[in-house]
């Protein structure tokens, strides 16, 4: 359909009510990586606009990984050029990612395949059902890049486990199972591998099924703590995120392991 004719990272499809967004990132190369996160910033306007959409399947391809923004490997700023790019880039499409999936009113169910990390950390906190696999793993690498939190987590976690928890994992870049994510109430479930795509699927159908007003009414009243909550922090965390930048801690090697420490 035209409506997404100009992506060329992520793969949509309509069908029944669903729309299916994959993930093509696991083994990209770097551009295409980049391509999918400016995508991820654009495509919620694209499916808002799209009537034949009732809710939307998120998911990443394959079995390791779902979306690790942020990995290790990736070239960091050294240059004055560099960093003032990368403020930029906080300043424009890593915010409005967050701000853009707060704001979308059609239900969105994330099938959370594999590994997610920073940027693929919020949006799996964001989608409305997160339904991980058990062994699978969350962390936000930021700190132990030598930058500080700012792209969703670092912002709203506390809404959905409290402020202890989010000390414990983004102030060490240590990682979490789904299996533990689902306990302290990070995502909505976690089954194993061989249940994802059915358990994710049934939700998803279900929900384009529902009457649609009642539906985009309540996630409208529930995602308002949210909103609440980056207005709150999102923008400043941001700020902050772009100003450690300058620090000249995120030049050299990464500090933290890839893949992370898994706690517990």
């Amino acid at each position: 359909m035209a409506l997404y004719e100009n992506l060329s990272a992520l793969q949509v499809s309509v069908e029944d009510g669903v729309a299916d967004v994959v993930l093509p990132y696991q083994g990209a190369d770097l551009p295409t990586r980049d391509r999918q996160h400016a995508e991820l910033t654009q495509i919620w306007r694209l499916l808002e606009r799209d009537d034949r959409v009732r809710a939307v399947f998120l998911t990443g391809v394959g079995e390791e990984e779902f979306y690790l923004s942020g990995r290790p490997s990736r070239a960091y700023p050294g240059s004055l050029e560099e960093m003032r790019a990368f403020a930029r880039l906080m300043e424009t499409e890593v915010t409005e990612l967050v701000h853009e999936l707060a704001r979308f009113e059609k239900p969105v169910v994330a099938a959370v395949n594999g590994a997610a990390a920073g940027a693929g950390l919020a949006v799996v906190m964001l989608a409305d059902i997160a339904v991980m696999v058990e062994d699978a793993w969350l962390f936000d690498p930021h700190v132990m890049l030598g930058i500080s939190a700012g792209d969703g987590p670092g912002a709203i976690w506390p809404l959905y486990t409290g402020i202890a928890k989010a000390k414990l994992y983004l102030l060490t870049s240590d990682g979490l199972t789904g299996r533990h994510a689902d306990e302290i109430g990070l995502i909505a479930r976690a089954v194993p591998r061989q249940e994802l795509m059915s358990v994710a699927r049934d939700y998803v159908e279900r929900l384009a099924a529902a009457p649609p007003v009642a539906l985009r009414y309540t996630k409208r009243a529930l995602n308002q703590a949210l909103r609440v909550a980056l207005l709150q922090a999102q923008d400043y965390a941001a700020a902050l995120e772009a100003l450690s930048a300058f620090s000249g801690e995120r030049t050299g090697e990464p500090l933290t392991p890839f893949p992370p420490r898994i706690v517990p």
